[in-house]
């Protein structure tokens, strides 16, 4: 009984320290690599991630560590040396308290490899992506897929703005899709239909200021492993960066060269962040307006971009195996043209918008 105890002891020790180290790690951010599935100690849908990269468990164990060292010894999926890796739930708690912005957020089920110049995207890689189609008035007919966005709860995605110019229509968005045009491919899309949706109130279609709305979906969809949203930055350190010299990812279903024929299967792509300074100099001699309500990034030499169809689209900054939505796809000259990177509204300039629609 004794030696049962000691052990007990030791390994919840061991736990503790191995928890210090990883909150005070300074490995640099990685791209995420593929989690494994697992289920956790509450039957929820999970994946298997370090206790750092979970940040309901990491934030419980921190601020209740008494309490919180309890959940984290029922949530280990793996130990290694110096490494806890902890079932970090997919699904959101069924309460009625419970925020709009979900707890776990972020986790890519993928590989990521190098939209024009890219790779098709691995299966469930982007689990908040989302195909935005649109029907005119009573039309019967099919969804016409124009857009991208990004699900960032139970209920809402945010997209641009100009990708909801049509009056008179309605709106669908397909989630857990990899090829628009073959669900047999491993995948279990659903459709869910817009119930309405709210355009930033100071968007100028003609200079695409403000380029930034936000849907509401028309019931609530289950947290998967193929349906799964993203992270906003809402964390005070990540809303004053920048992320310039950082590589974000940009994904969609758009075009492959410029005013080429849209993919059917979703594609992928890394891109630096540059400047607002030097993204001013290089649209110089266009009418495109840069400050600090848009984000640039692209190639100097060009060839990796997002292209039209990826409009409204997220631009996915990775810290750690944590991905968070730092752009959505705006506008740009052409697409993956030399010295002109693409321009993305920056979520951080419109956190307050999009929180405050997510009703």
């Amino acid at each position: 009984m004794k030696s049962s105890v000691g052990s007990s002891f030791l390994f919840t020790a061991l736990l503790m320290r191995v928890f210090c180290l990883e909150t005070i790690s300074a490995e640099p951010p990685r791209v995420a690599r593929n989690p494994e599935s697992c289920t956790s100690n509450t039957g929820a849908p999970g994946v298997c991630v370090r206790i750092r990269d979970c940040a309901s468990l990491h934030d419980y164990v921190a601020n209740r560590p008494i309490m919180g060292i309890g959940a984290m010894l029922s949530s280990v999926c793996s130990f290694g040396f110096f490494k806890v890796m902890v079932c970090c739930p997919l699904e959101l708690p069924k309460d009625e308290n419970t925020p709009l912005l979900p707890p776990h957020c972020g986790h890519s089920a993928g590989l990521h490899n190098r939209i024009v110049g890219g790779n098709d995207a691995a299966l469930n890689a982007w689990p908040w992506m989302a195909a935005i189609a649109f029907r005119f008035g009573n039309d019967s007919g099919d969804f016409i897929f124009s857009c991208g966005g990004t699900l960032v709860s139970s209920r809402h995605v945010v997209t641009a703005a100009h990708c909801l110019e049509y009056e008179e229509v309605s709106y669908q968005v397909r989630l857990g899709a990899h090829d628009l045009e073959n669900t047999d491919d491993g995948s279990h899309p659903i459709d869910v239909i817009v119930e309405s949706y709210v355009v930033h109130p100071e968007y100028n279609n003609t200079s695409k200021e403000n380029d930034i709305a936000i849907l509401r979906l028309d019931r609530d969809v289950e947290f998967t492993k193929a349906i799964h949203p993203i992270c906003l930055p809402i964390e005070k350190n990540l809303r004053n960066r920048d992320f310039v010299g950082t590589y974000p990812f940009v994904a969609g279903w758009g075009a492959t060269s410029y005013e080429g024929e849209e993919s059917d299967v979703l594609q992928e792509v890394q891109v630096p962040v540059v400047s607002n300074e030097q993204c001013k100099k290089d649209y110089a001699a266009k009418r495109v307006v840069i400050d600090e309500r848009v984000l640039c990034a692209g190639w100097p030499n060009g060839g990796k971009d997002a292209c039209q169809g990826d409009s409204g689209g997220p631009l996915m900054w990775p810290k750690q195996t944590t991905y968070y939505l730092i752009g959505v796809v705006s506008t740009g000259s052409k697409c993956a043209t030399a010295q002109f990177p693409g321009i993305y509204s920056r979520v951080t300039h419109f956190l307050n918008f999009i929180i405050s629609n997510m009703k």
